[in-house]
């Protein structure tokens, strides 16, 4: 199934090459005016610090307040790709901001991409948002520097990740809710804290192969490396939870992680030729 996952995100990256339009960016407005349907952005070496092109005329750019500024959320488009060249830093200034969302996509490319924060913050801010996306593959980016987890996914089917690092976030490394067909394969997952870690809720094909996974750290209020169909939301609001399945973890090496718990219902997750080394949790 990983297999056929990961092809289907290599598929779309190469047909989508032959239908969209190039365009080459090199400041922060640059880039948000260009994002849309159909189109390969190449984003040239440098930093683009999108607050300082906040409220950019974009139609399909909308923009929402944080408590310190604002946030960007792309709606509504199809078939677009994004390349970094010389790996440029993406970056949003407000601590309580996404660096960047994505509402109602399909078929979306990132490549060769740094995210990230000026500043981390707490409670609010992450790095990537996915809601009600479709065939969603990122390749070979950095994200650091939430102020809660480095990707958030709600309502999302068909989702790559590969060779990529999810880094220096203050709350976790990901959220996964209502979601089907996601695969991160050799993706490095390291130095985040202090919650849950991983959360998945209603969700079933869920892969992690080939990953490496270390320095993470928590404590006993929130001390779960993987937190499955549940979290403080779901029980202070009595929430109906759909049933995650076919959770695998294959091939992934967990060392040097501060974590007191490896999972709340590990009977859901499928483990195959994992690495274990200096944890703090009970190998499962």
């Amino acid at each position: 199934m990983r297999i056929i996952i990961g092809l289907v995100g290599v598929l779309f990256f190469q047909l989508n090459l032959f239908t969209q339009r190039t365009i080459t960016v090199k400041t922060a407005l640059e880039l948000l005016n260009a994002l849309g349907s159909d189109r390969i952005v190449i984003v040239e070496a440098g930093t683009y610090n999108i607050t300082e092109a906040a409220f950019t005329p974009n139609d399909q750019m909308e923009w929402y307040e944080t408590y310190d500024g604002s946030e960007a959320i792309l709606k509504g488009v199809r078939n677009l790709t994004i390349i970094g060249k010389g790996n440029p830093k993406i970056l949003a200034k407000p601590r309580y901001a996404w660096v960047l969302g994505f509402r109602d996509v399909n078929q979306l490319t990132l490549k060769g991409l740094t995210f990230g924060h000026t500043e981390a913050g707490y409670c609010q801010g992450g790095v990537l948002l996915f809601d009600r996306c479709n065939n969603i593959h990122i390749e070979s980016c950095n994200l650091y520097g939430s102020g809660t987890v480095g990707i958030s996914m709600n309502d999302v089917n068909n989702f790559t990740c590969t060779g990529s690092h999810i880094y220096e976030c203050t709350y976790g490394l990901l959220g996964i809710y209502n979601a089907q067909n996601i695969l991160f394969y050799k993706t490095k997952f390291s130095k985040t804290g202090s919650f849950d870690l991983i959360e998945i809720i209603s969700s079933k094909t869920v892969s992690f192969d080939k990953c490496t996974f270390s320095d993470n750290y928590n404590s006993s209020y929130a001390p779960y490396f993987f937190r499955i169909d549940s979290n403080w939301l779901t029980e202070i609001n009595n929430e109906e939870i759909v049933e995650s399945r076919m959770i695998s973890i294959k091939n992934c090496t967990f060392q040097n992680n501060y974590v007191e718990k490896f999972s709340n219902q590990p009977d859901k997750l499928i483990f195959h030729k994992n690495n274990f080394r200096n944890n703090n949790f009970t190998t499962p």
